[in-house]
């Protein structure tokens, strides 16, 4: 029996709302700029840095659990006139757990997210413009400071995991990790 109590006892702790300051605000918008480091083997077409963008919209289900729906805009970093290019748009969704400790949140979790994306330039002597549309899931860890109420500041990782893109002159996964630095507003 005391076993059972302490285990209720520690699930409670971590289950129960935890008060923060803009807890009361369930819906938020977040601006996300950072780098973007490939790691699916676009060596090939000599890229491997880059930058991304993004804008969410998250909803809190509970003080401890969001959901984040987003979209934004990612490339190789690097303007090479009519060199080779890699940029994209993705649309994603995540689930967020959160643990709120005074003026901060800090946040773990993972979604899923389709990729358009497009590759311009020359390997082994060959031009392309191709698109390809790929599908992925990433896990994403940070944390957000609670400036006032209503706005936030924050930093974010998030590892990306994709299919590969088929162009016609390599094939590659668009599979890497982002570092963002986060702008938010809850209402």
């Amino acid at each position: 029996m005391k076993r059972i109590i302490l285990i209720l006892g520690i699930v409670l702790i971590f289950l129960l709302p935890v008060s923060a300051s803009g807890q009361d605000k369930k819906n938020y918008i977040a601006v996300k700029t950072g780098g973007y480091t490939f790691l699916g083997g676009l060596e090939e077409a000599n890229i491997s840095t880059g930058f991304n963008w993004e804008m969410v919209y998250g909803f809190y289900l509970h003080p401890n659990f969001a959901l984040e729906a987003g979209t934004g805009y990612f490339h190789d970093g690097v303007n090479k006139g009519y060199g080779n290019n890699v940029r994209g748009i993705p649309i994603t969704l995540t689930a967020k757990g959160i643990y709120p400790f005074r003026s901060a949140e800090f946040f773990a979790g993972g979604g899923t997210g389709v990729y358009f994306a497009k590759f311009h330039g020359q390997v082994n002597n060959i031009v392309a413009n191709e698109r390809d549309t790929v599908f992925g899931g990433h896990l994403v860890i940070g944390a957000n400071y609670n400036i006032l109420p209503v706005i936030f500041l924050g930093i974010e990782g998030k590892y990306i995991v994709t299919d590969k893109a088929e162009f016609n002159v390599f094939s590659s996964h668009l599979s890497g990790y982002t570092i963002s630095s986060n702008f938010g507003f809850r209402f």
